[in-house]
């Protein structure tokens, strides 16, 4: 379930008797339960992980072919394309940011 405002919650506990008794015996448990399913599922970040480490990768090995590409006399040195070099610095950031655990994770 995708996250929802205080007014998205406000309707569904008025139109879901039993969710307003739920919410009244346990609310911590009962809004935790509301939380999106892909949190616990460790099978999602496993993928992502995969994903942007394979990114990653791809940029490290981009960056020796063009380096190695250019090795004649006259030829002049090649660079690395802007893009791809932002898209590897982007999936490095993405990566350390998925190890950092949350200020409001206890």
């Amino acid at each position: 379930m995708a996250a929802m405002s205080v007014a998205q919650l406000a309707a569904k506990v008025q139109n879901d008797p039993a969710l307003a008794a739920k919410l009244k015996e346990d609310p911590e448990g009962t809004l935790s339960a509301q939380a999106a399913a892909y949190v616990s599922d460790k099978q999602v970040y496993r993928m992502a992980i995969g994903g942007l480490i394979a990114v990653i990768l791809l940029v490290v090995i981009g960056g020796f072919i063009t380096e190695l590409w250019a090795v004649g006399a006259n030829q002049p040195k090649k660079a690395l394309p802007d893009g791809l070099l932002a898209l590897g610095t982007t999936a490095l950031g993405v990566l350390g940011g998925l190890f950092i655990s949350s200020p409001t994770d206890k």
